[in-house]
């Protein structure tokens, strides 16, 4: 009866350290990144300067570190999610003759139509981040794509530039501007789909701005951050187990003096 006993209280002991383990893990600080930023922000305003140590080169395409050292990988929205397939993400913009077909880090046009299609402007079809088709059927390139997120202000973005010109707008050089894109991402722990992309505005048909809320824009703990973590869950893992193998020894070595006795 002692025996079942002890047992129950070792197991219990070991039970409460994987508990508590867990919950420290937890209860990690995630930063969020949710602070509203102005779309003048967002269409004038330079990209938030990040230090030398946070790089391009020290994340992988398509993710960023936050400026609180967070990690957000976009890559679950675009092409390399779906083996390299195409993933085209359809928007209507209420009002605007329009629809839109948007790719995350990744060309929306699938390959088979790449060499088919026309483009306006004579702009590389594989390389378009989003695109519109007119109503005499050429594609309209809304801007080169890329797979470099960037903040500005506290709001993630993605950008793309250098796509086909526009109508009416130039610059004070007299260059005809070209068609620009900008994706804005809103952290969404309730979305039930992967996201769900909204367009904001179009300053005169050339600079595009579109929301896109998503789970994969919310923060997670830098990859640095989760090996810590795992080094933690181990250690209260390890003690765990020193808890009950030194609590079977304790108890084996007073039966046997109760039996000498």
């Amino acid at each position: 009866m002692a025996s079942r006993s002890f047992r129950r209280f070792v197991f219990l002991a070991v039970v409460f350290f994987f508990v508590v383990g867990l919950y420290f893990v937890d209860q990690r600080p995630v930063p969020s990144s949710n602070v509203a930023t102005s779309l003048h922000d967002i269409v004038m305003g330079p990209p938030l300067q990040m230090p030398e140590s946070e790089s391009h080169n020290d994340v992988p395409e398509c993710a960023i570190l936050t400026p609180q050292k967070g990690f957000v990988d976009l890559s679950g929205l675009s092409a390399s999610a779906e083996d390299g397939k195409a993933v085209a993400w359809p928007v209507r913009a209420p009002g605007l003759a329009h629809n839109y077909s948007i790719g995350i880090c990744s060309s929306p046009l699938k390959k088979s139509l790449i060499e088919s299609v026309s483009v306006r402007d004579g702009v590389d079809a594989s390389h378009m981040g989003a695109f519109y088709v007119d109503p005499s059927g050429e594609y309209v390139s809304m801007g080169q794509v890329s797979s470099r997120p960037e903040y500005h202000g506290h709001r993630l973005t993605l950008t793309y530039e250098n796509g086909s010109f526009c109508n009416t707008v130039q610059q004070a050089n007299g260059e005809k501007m070209r068609q620009k894109t900008i994706l804005t991402f809103m952290c969404d722990h309730q979305m039930m789909g992967r996201a769900h992309i909204t367009h904001l505005a179009s300053a005169e048909d050339c600079t595009h701005v579109f929301e896109v809320r998503s789970h994969f824009a919310c923060a997670t703990a830098a990859k640095a951050d989760n090996l810590a973590a795992v080094w933690i869950f181990l250690l209260i893992f390890l003690a765990a187990l020193m808890v009950f193998f030194s609590g079977e020894v304790l108890y084996r070595h007073l039966k046997r003096k109760e039996v000498v006795v």
